[in-house]
């Protein structure tokens, strides 16, 4: 894989409704074939989804951009992240956490909206708000 760029589901969700400045970013990198997401970003986009147009549209979203999966060293990962944060008075969701894990795991870096609490997390590289 190249040196993708994996979108929080936030930034996702700006794509989709057009909020700028994520929209234009993600955008940019599903054309340079850059974007990823996690299988908790499936996840949270999927829950709760109503009507067959948006069901249409993230199918192909997700049919073209790589899905990093979540297994047991992401899940590890996620834990021991929750521990030392929680140890310094930090909480942070637990999806968040999970897709901070599975980024890590990956090596790739974290396109979010929400910096400052991804901001908190130990090892997690976080990506540019500009156009890559």
């Amino acid at each position: 894989m190249a040196d993708l760029i994996v979108a929080d589901t936030d930034a996702v969700i700006d794509f989709f409704t057009g909020r700028e400045p994520l929209a234009a970013v993600v955008r940019e990198l599903i054309k340079t074939e850059r974007l990823a997401v996690t299988a908790v970003t499936v996840f949270e986009l999927y829950a709760g989804v109503v009507g067959a147009r948006r069901l249409r549209e993230l199918e192909r979203f997700f049919g073209r951009i790589p899905v990093l999966p979540m297994r047991a060293a992401e899940g590890e990962i996620a834990g021991r992240l929750y521990t030392r944060l929680k140890a310094r008075g930090v909480t942070i969701g637990n999806q968040d956490l999970l897709i901070a894990a599975t980024v890590i795991a990956s090596g790739f870096s974290l396109l979010p909206r929400n910096t400052g609490h991804f901001g908190a997390v130990e090892g997690l590289k976080l990506a540019s708000y500009t156009h890559p």
